[in-house]
């Protein structure tokens, strides 16, 4: 019997999403990039310094933990060095899509929130967020499994599907705890 996906439920507590986060980065590229998982102190508060601006804990935490996994974060997206952070129409952009179309962003009111939401800019619209996650914590397990499929190997979660093959997923799978 297969165990239940830990993505179905994400965990409700910050602490045990970044473990989850970490658990999971281990199980899936357990082979590469291990000795330069992330930023150190002095890189963020450098980068703070440069920037201007504070770069929220839940980020900051990712930076430290994994930031530098690029083999993780970067297949697709880009996820932004610290010093490369910047404000755009009034939110943080730290993850920008691949052709530069769609920008994700912490908003600037929400700066100095431990965990705070993440907002994606409307693709008809640069003015417009549309929110994403309420954390920025559950945004960065939502990227690790978006990712998998721009992964080196076997990405055979990628593909094309018809109608009826997207029922029977519907009606076999359960959801995962993440946005539409």
């Amino acid at each position: 019997m297969h165990e239940t996906s830990p993505l179905q439920s994400l965990p409700s507590d910050y602490d045990a999403r970044w473990t989850l986060l970490d658990t999971l980065i281990q199980r899936w590229y357990p082979h590469q990039q291990k000795d330069l998982p992330g930023y150190s102190l002095d890189e963020l508060k450098s980068a703070q310094n440069i920037r201007g601006f504070p770069i929220p804990d839940a980020l900051s935490y990712w930076y430290l933990a994994n930031g530098k996994r690029y083999d993780v974060w970067c297949h697709q997206d880009h996820f932004l060095p610290p010093d490369q952070l910047y404000i755009h129409n009034n939110a943080l952009i730290f993850y920008v899509e691949n052709q530069g179309v769609v920008k994700w962003g912490i908003p600037e009111a929400e700066l100095n929130v431990n965990d705070p939401s993440v907002v994606v800019e409307s693709v008809d619209d640069s003015n417009i967020w549309v929110p994403q996650t309420n954390h920025v914590s559950r945004f960065a397990i939502y990227m690790l499994t978006y990712t998998l499929a721009f992964a080196d190997g076997d990405a055979w979660i990628d593909g094309f599907a018809e109608s009826p093959l997207l029922a029977l997923i519907a009606n076999t799978f359960p959801m995962l705890d993440f946005p539409n």
